[in-house]
């Protein structure tokens, strides 16, 4: 079996006192394996702070104080945490304004040529951090429900210059119908 392990993180350097120190942060690996002419991939869980500053993001939780000092504007739009952009209907969006720790794992295998699939599992974390409409304020965690087969992830090749207009486009013939809900 040929194993190959990539790898991402940062290396943030700073001068302290006339000193270069270099902060190292891991954020994950993808393990690539073949085995019988057949990739798979695996990605472990890695807790990944987003919009907020942990020391030990593994063991640290989420706080749930909108006002933690921790939270930082991570995407630059000059409000808290990182920004998603909600619409319910032409009459109902805005952006929310979370942090997070993102803390998934997946395991896909070679399918075709061109596919990879798979499955998913989730156990981030989210605090809503303010809105710009108080509709969206509702505080809340999800739980992904423990089934694979619910849980399915599938990486479809695409061209280089498909862009997310394209994809929206393109997804019927490139994925199943999203399964129906019976809850």
């Amino acid at each position: 079996m040929k194993t190959v392990i990539i790898s991402t993180g940062f290396a943030d350097l700073e001068l302290r006192d006339g000193e270069l120190w270099n902060q190292m942060t891991f954020c994950h690996a993808d393990t690539v394996t073949e085995q019988d002419g057949t990739l798979r991939i695996v990605r472990p869980a890695t807790p990944t702070p987003i919009g907020i500053k942990m020391d030990d993001p593994e063991n640290e939780t989420l706080p749930t104080d909108p006002d933690d000092p921790r939270i930082f504007d991570a995407d630059g739009d000059g409000n808290p945490g990182v920004t998603s952009t909600v619409k319910v209907s032409d009459d109902l969006q805005g952006e929310i304004y979370l942090a997070r720790r993102e803390i998934f794992a997946y395991d896909v295998a070679q399918d075709s040529t061109d596919r990879l699939v798979g499955t998913i599992s989730d156990g981030s974390e989210q605090l809503i951090i303010g809105a710009s409409n108080p509709m969206f304020l509702a505080a809340g965690q999800w739980e992904q429900i423990d089934d694979p087969e619910r849980n399915p992830v599938i990486w479809q090749r695409v061209d280089d210059d498909l862009d997310c207009d394209g994809l929206a486009a393109q997804r019927d013939d490139l994925f199943p119908p999203n399964p129906q809900a019976d809850w």
